[in-house]
């Protein structure tokens, strides 16, 4: 998944426990932060696709089953990220209809 979501220049990222705890603000400007080092900072931050969780999010996620992802995806990218997602989690991936970025 992780591969085909590079492909398409989409990026996937794992924010983790000493960076946020449970503060997904501070879980937010740590990824701005890394795609500006991923991309160099070539453009705005939010003129790139990019899906994270947080390690918090991914402790509670063994106790109710569900990996709550925060992301930025530009329309031009919605559905391949929904396809992609399909693909790999099938009918366990579910995708809240929110068409909001960041």
């Amino acid at each position: 998944m992780f591969i085909d979501l590079r492909k398409e220049g989409i990026y996937f990222l794992e924010i983790g426990w000493k960076l946020v705890g449970n503060w997904i603000d501070y879980a937010w400007d740590d990824v701005i932060d890394m795609i500006k080092k991923l991309t160099k900072a070539k453009n705005d931050p939010y003129d790139y696709s990019f899906i994270f969780y947080t390690q918090h999010r991914l402790f509670w996620a063994k106790r109710d089953s569900s990996l709550y992802l925060q992301h930025n995806i530009l329309k031009k990218d919605k559905e391949i990220v929904i396809q992609i997602f399909k693909k790999h989690f099938k009918t366990k991936f579910n995708w809240s209809g929110s068409d909001k970025k960041h």
